[in-house]
């Protein structure tokens, strides 16, 4: 996890947007933290209400992973999503938005490593 921001020190930060990071160069970020549009659900966002147990997205989880326990390993998670928005508080059953992941791993790999096929 990692915070995007700008200001003299971390008490006086203007918090931006979160991100999750992806590699020692790169940051998965929300995509507000580029420009302030208008977010529409596609096949390329999701939402999290039909998780066991969901707690909806919290005022400044922007730009975080939306994870799930990997079939393989017990002490490893899968990012499934990047979280876009959701309602002030966060409520227990409440659905949040997240950018699917799945649709730009593609991407995602050609950026971290770069000439493999």
């Amino acid at each position: 996890m990692a915070l995007l921001g700008y200001g003299e020190d971390v008490i006086s930060a203007q918090w931006l947007c979160g991100g999750s990071l992806i590699s020692d160069r790169f940051i998965l970020t929300a995509a507000h933290c580029l420009s302030e549009t208008v977010m529409v659900l596609s096949k390329k966002s999701l939402k999290n209400s039909g998780l066991t147990d969901p707690l909806a997205a919290f005022t400044g989880d922007s730009g975080g992973p939306l994870q799930v326990k990997s079939q393989f390993s017990k002490c490893q998670h899968t990012i499934i999503g990047v979280t876009s928005y959701g309602r002030a508080c966060g409520y227990a059953g409440e659905a949040g938005m997240y950018t699917r992941v799945f649709h730009y791993v593609p991407w995602i790999e050609s950026v971290v490593w770069p000439g493999r096929d």
